[in-house]
């Protein structure tokens, strides 16, 4: 159980999370999946709530349900405040073995609620083959394209790294010792150091699945987007 070797960095994340993430007037929320999910605390600023229920997250030999938590934690952030950003930060293996719900629903609930979300991946074996440093050995648009195709054979062995790269998120890869200090320090640098661009697609009308690309003429900003989004009717 790789979750299980990592416990005690996650109990000790809280002065982190709460400084570097959430921030001054933040507030954050602590689901865990283990062999069901749990809101083990609620939308709060309070650094000691947070610090204190990070130390009661526990593991179980059990089926993972990544998918179920995504989900849940998706219908608490859309009904946060419309001025407030809405932040996922999944720590889990990139495995799915229990959901009931599909990564088609989190995946187009993410999209249409402008969740981003960010991932440590703790499955190492995994990581190692699939996180470089530009981007996931990946192909998320022929993925999407079959998830919102209804293709019930499809099996997506990482939907992890599906939801981190769809929504213009980013993943880390538990490696090191220090791992979790470094990847929540630089989620926390990017959230807080980011310009942020929308935009109302006129083809709306159009089903299926749309590119999008943002360029920039300088080269001291880095940009990270959606690979696109898939329009349907539901």
């Amino acid at each position: 159980n790789a979750m299980e070797g990592v416990l005690p960095q996650i109990h000790q994340l809280g002065p982190l999370l709460g400084t570097l993430v959430v921030g001054d007037g933040g507030e954050a929320a602590i689901l865990t999946f283990n062999q069901k999910v749990e809101l083990i605390q609620d939308f709060t600023g309070d650094l000691g709530r947070l610090t204190h229920a990070l130390k009661l997250v526990d593991t179980a030999y059990s089926k993972s349900h990544l998918i179920d938590a995504t989900l849940q934690s998706i219908r608490l952030l859309k009904n946060r405040p419309p001025e407030r950003r809405r932040i996922l930060l999944l720590i889990s293996e990139t495995r799915d073995q229990g959901s009931e719900s599909t990564l088609r629903d989190a995946v187009a609930e993410a999209e249409v609620n402008n969740i981003l979300i960010y991932s440590v991946n703790i499955s190492r074996l995994h990581a190692a083959g699939q996180i470089f440093p530009g981007g996931l050995a990946l192909d998320v648009k022929a993925l999407i394209l079959e998830i919102y195709g209804g293709i019930k054979t499809v099996v997506v062995e990482n939907p992890l790294s599906v939801l981190t790269r769809y929504t213009g998120g980013r993943q880390y890869a538990f490696f090191k010792q220090h791992a979790f200090e470094d990847a929540i320090t630089k989620i926390g640098e990017e959230i807080h150091g980011q310009y942020l661009l929308t935009y109302t697609p006129s083809n709306i009308q159009e089903q299926g699945y749309h590119r999008i690309r943002v360029e920039l003429n300088r080269t001291d900003y880095t940009v990270r987007s959606r690979p696109g989004y898939y329009s349907m009717d539901y």
